[in-house]
């Protein structure tokens, strides 16, 4: 119980430090493997209220929706999936995600790299 404690007081620093701002600017970029480090560190901060509620303010969907496009890399594509899951959670999100077609093209991506 103690590590859980931890991890969220960890977590709740990262956020006063202004690291959700500092990971969005750098959804910008097109090296896969900086997105790749991205996108696994915002998803680890999406487990907590506080870090998903700024990151509804500053249209996280939105900003990282391009990610989705043809040709996503499979490691990025393992990475952004289960991050955009801990997004649905929270109702805002999940509606963004519908409004922009996020979910269908997901699964569209996803089912051309089991077929």
């Amino acid at each position: 119980m103690q590590h859980v404690s931890e991890v969220s007081l960890f977590a709740k620093e990262l956020q006063a430090r202004g690291i959700v701002r500092l990971l969005m600017m750098t959804l910008e970029r097109t090296n896969v493997k900086l997105l790749t480090v991205v996108i696994s560190f915002l998803r680890n901060m999406s487990r907590y209220a506080e870090p998903v509620r700024e990151m509804a303010e500053r249209k996280v969907i939105e900003e990282s929706v391009r990610l989705l496009d043809d040709g996503i890399p499979r490691e990025l594509l393992l990475v952004v999936a289960p991050f955009y899951f801990n997004l649905t959670f929270h109702t805002k999100l999940r509606f963004r995600m519908i409004r922009l077609g996020v979910l269908s093209k997901l699964a569209t991506i996803m089912g051309n790299f089991l077929s």
